[in-house]
């Protein structure tokens, strides 16, 4: 029962975040009506008035820090919200928690990206071998990302992941077997 609980759990943080993302935008505007955004305005804490754009076309800045989660959360950011109790989760050591929130960091999901912060949380997940945190740590040893690129300890988070069933890390096995026999 636990465990469904916890998956229920993160299935609906998972969702919320997908619904936070679909809040920020404005289907009802037409397109033809709105002008493109500039992909730095996306990632810059420029206001709209700054920008030159409507503000309803200007993403506000990604939180960086907990305090600002916390802020964000307290003025009814649902995404902020949800990423505090995957962080309460993973504090916990709940080994999915600690996945999504590391996934989250890594990928800049709803907060700033921060590779520093994604190791630690994917590292964590893996000491518990949570097969999709093995998985992008082989990705981020494969490609360099925080870590020094080193396909050997690629090879084997994907090799990890693989084994615990996680059926993507296959062809990034093969293709590392290959490489590293070269």
């Amino acid at each position: 029962m636990n465990q469904l609980l916890k998956y229920l759990a993160v299935a609906l943080a998972v969702a919320l975040l997908a619904a936070c993302e679909q809040d920020n935008t404005n289907p009802s505007a037409s397109a033809a009506n709105q002008p493109s955004i500039p992909a730095q305005a996306v990632d810059s804490p420029i206001t709209a008035k700054d920008s030159g754009f409507p503000a309803s076309t200007v993403a506000p800045a990604l939180p960086v820090t907990v305090d600002d989660l916390k802020i964000a959360a307290d003025k009814g950011d649902n995404s902020a919200v949800t990423l505090l109790r995957l962080l309460d989760m993973a504090q916990r050591g709940d080994k999915e928690g600690q996945f999504q929130l590391g996934a989250a960091y890594r990928d800049g999901l709803r907060i700033r990206q921060d590779y520093a912060q994604a190791y630690q949380w994917l590292s964590k997940a893996s000491e518990q071998n949570h097969a999709t945190a093995n998985f992008l740590l082989g990705a981020m040893y494969q490609f360099g990302e925080y870590v020094k690129a080193d396909p050997e300890k690629a090879l084997e988070y994907y090799t990890k992941a693989y084994q615990a069933g996680y059926a993507p890390a296959k062809a990034p096995v093969d293709k590392l077997k290959k490489m590293l026999k070269k």
